[in-house]
């Protein structure tokens, strides 16, 4: 898998090539169903500019799988992360890796 170099988001370097890698992670990975909302993807399309709709994704993933409890289901504070960015190797960054589909690992 690809690395960023260095941070994409709220305050991030976001570097073209760092946003668009981390944008199409967001567009494969699926995030889950909840009551009226059906599965479907973070972000609906990556083109390397992180604007807004790229900044809401990287937060309502955090939300889901960075700043929650072992059940999944309270926000907590994780010191390994920043809301709102991503960095190489932080919890973020380690949680995109893991949702990657084995198909888009390479």
């Amino acid at each position: 898998m690809q690395a960023i170099t260095a941070s994409v988001g709220d305050g991030g370097t976001n570097h073209v090539s760092d946003v668009a890698l981390v944008q199409a992670i967001l567009v494969v990975t699926v995030r889950p169903a909840a009551p009226g909302r059906p599965p479907a993807p973070y972000l609906a399309r990556y083109d390397g500019d992180c604007g807004g709709l790229t900044k809401a994704a990287i937060r309502t993933f955090q939300g889901d799988r960075v700043f929650v409890n072992a059940a999944g289901n309270a926000s907590l504070p994780n010191p390994l992360a920043t809301a709102g960015q991503v960095r190489m190797g932080d919890a973020t960054w380690v949680q995109l890796l893991a949702q990657v589909p084995p198909a888009f690992a390479n």
